[in-house]
């Protein structure tokens, strides 16, 4: 079995060792683990350029936040994002990553509310498969 490709992009050294962590446990292939989303962007688009899951959060180096990035990485086809943040729902859930394809959770989360999340995007046939 092929395992599914996830690129993290998080500022937090601690969220992205942990996030690392926990999705190679759930058996993705961490493609890459970056601190802003232009250097992710670039590092899809000239190394990878097929389609993965991003765990991105809100703030980030750089002159893209998470949401301008997820927003870029969405406009590619079949790419999906699950979007960690603090932000309130309302806010995000009113943007342009309302779309099957871009999941929320908020911090702070468990192990568990993670690992639910990443498995939902496996299990959800409305979602792009990687």
């Amino acid at each position: 079995m092929t395992s599914e490709k996830v690129i993290i992009l998080e500022s937090c050294p601690l969220i992205r060792r942990s996030l690392r962590r926990q999705a190679t446990a759930l058996n993705y292939e961490v493609l890459g683990v970056f601190e802003s989303g232009e250097a992710a962007l670039d590092f899809w688009m000239h190394k990878i350029n097929s389609p993965v899951l991003l765990v991105s959060g809100y703030v980030l180096q750089g002159e893209l936040n998470g949401l301008q990035t997820a927003i870029r990485f969405l406009s590619m086809d079949f790419n999906r994002v699950l979007f960690i943040t603090g932000w309130d729902y309302g806010f995000l859930t009113s943007s342009a990553l309302s779309n099957r394809r871009c999941r929320f959770l908020a911090k702070p989360f468990t192990n568990y509310q993670l690992k639910k999340e990443m498995v939902g995007f496996r299990n959800d046939p409305t979602a792009a498969v990687v």
